[in-house]
């Protein structure tokens, strides 16, 4: 992950020992009173699994070098609108990430984000999406159900596909969910 710039556009930043140094920008797009810390904590986690520290304390993250964005798209109770994370991915952009990676999602497509989705692609910014937990057939979410969208749906500690996630032909990988 060295010289790589990751932003997780979730529900905030935390302090945490297997984090320090990773975060070099934060930023909240909800309005919380907490600002752009996580209270939700699905953020700390995501944020852990791509870049936490070599420290000799928890654990090591897939990119433990690269430099971690947190965006605040998401509120404290885990829950977003178009507006706040449209302008967290052009947040992102402008704050020069290599990879934006979100874990949400909706059954219908706005708008605003698949604009700024669109517009962050064509600045060369590869954009992850969760498939959803919709845990059936042709059940993901936009944005990862859109073309210009890598789209990931969980596997089980052994390989199955996890029954929660989301299936269909929009998935282009899957990748460890269950049990991480």
């Amino acid at each position: 992950g060295a010289g790589v710039r990751v932003a997780v556009l979730d529900t905030g930043a935390t302090d945490h020992p297997d984090l320090a140094g990773a975060i070099v920008a934060s930023r909240d797009f909800t309005g919380s009173f907490y600002g752009a810390t996580d209270k939700q904590g699905h953020s700390t986690h995501v944020c852990g699994i791509v870049g936490a520290r070599a420290n000799d304390k928890g654990v090591i993250g897939g990119a433990p070098e690269c430099e971690l964005i947190a965006g605040k798209v998401l509120g404290d109770n885990g829950s977003g609108d178009g507006r706040g994370i449209a302008e967290g991915i052009r947040w992102a952009v402008a704050e020069k990430a290599d990879i934006i990676n979100m874990s949400l999602g909706s059954p219908s497509e706005d708008p605003q984000i698949a604009a700024a989705v669109r517009s962050a692609v064509a600045a060369g910014v590869f954009v992850i999406c969760a498939a959803a937990n919709e845990g059936r057939e042709n059940s993901v979410n936009y944005p990862a159900k859109m073309p210009e969208v890598l789209a990931i749906s969980a596997t089980t500690q052994s390989g199955q596909l996890a029954r929660f996630s989301s299936r269909g032909p929009e998935v282009d990988i899957c990748a460890p969910g269950v049990k991480i």
